[in-house]
């Protein structure tokens, strides 16, 4: 158990983790060309790329 987090709600939590960095993945792919870091772009396709894999289990 986290420190302060029941176990009840770690699920919760973890869906909450998926979802935040889902759109931070897709902040990443709109903010990286418009301001050329190919880098911030890649990022947010690696992320995507790593949540779409884990929904397919």
């Amino acid at each position: 158990m986290h420190a302060g987090v029941p176990l009840r709600h770690l699920g919760r939590r973890r869906h909450a983790l998926r979802c935040l960095s889902a759109l931070d993945a897709v902040n990443c792919l709109v903010w990286g060309p418009d301001n050329d870091h190919p880098e911030v772009a890649a990022r947010g396709r690696r992320t995507l790329d790593r949540l779409m894999k884990q929904a397919a289990r």
